[in-house]
């Protein structure tokens, strides 16, 4: 099932191997999805369905476009979060995550509590 919302898209990306391999890749500066499928080799599908989930959930943002071989302008994708940290607290999930622009992000996900 897909998450609903921006925040459990964003929960989930720490368990998607590419969106973390894709979210390394732009760490230090923008990339278009061609040098970002050529840094991770990712298939083209995977590489630009990860980050449309990676800019959804705000943890990378499109960073402006250059001009590509076919003279189309091909976006750029930067990383938001600079470090995130998972807590596991008994009946919740805590995830932080220090963003870019000095912002920290938190985000609580409750687990449903069994009746026995």
């Amino acid at each position: 099932m897909a998450p609903e919302t921006p925040d459990l898209a964003a929960i989930a990306v720490l368990s998607d191997e590419y969106a973390l391999r894709i979210l390394q890749a732009i760490e230090e500066r923008p990339l278009t999805a061609t040098e970002i499928m050529r840094r991770t080799s990712l298939p083209p599908a995977a590489c630009y369905r990860r980050l449309r989930t990676l800019v959804e959930s705000g943890l990378a943002a499109e960073d402006g476009s250059v001009p590509s071989r076919n003279g189309k302008q091909a976006r750029r994708y930067r990383a938001l979060v600079s470090r995130l940290r998972v807590v596991f607290d008994g009946a919740q999930l805590n995830v932080n995550f220090d963003l870019r622009d000095g912002r920290t992000r938190e985000l609580v996900l409750r687990l449903p509590v069994e009746n026995p």
